[in-house]
């Protein structure tokens, strides 16, 4: 729901709705921390706004969480995890100064 809600508003999008959505996901994965949400939000509305500072903290999260602790969610946080990475090596190119 956070990248459907990241989209433009002219198609149904809301920002406001989009970190509802995040903030309830992190509530709902409290036992089992996720990087999926941190990095849905980043790119779908701190790349969008081009807030460089709460994209890079948000990708910074979603490295933090240890995907071995959590073996039932350990491919799907690799996964985002690797996203997380990639997106962060390219900064520079996604907010040029």
């Amino acid at each position: 729901m956070i990248s459907l809600d990241s989209l433009d508003e002219l198609v149904g999008g809301s920002e406001i709705r989009a970190r509802e959505h995040f903030r309830r996901a992190l509530d709902l994965q409290k036992d089992r921390p996720q990087a999926g949400p941190y990095v849905s939000l980043a790119t779908g509305i701190a790349l969008k706004k081009q807030n460089r500072d709460e994209f890079e903290k948000l990708l910074t999260d979603a490295l933090s969480i240890d995907p071995d602790k959590y073996p039932e969610v350990r491919v799907p946080n690799l996964a985002a995890q690797r996203r997380a990475r990639f997106l962060l090596n390219q900064i520079d190119e996604l907010f040029p100064k």
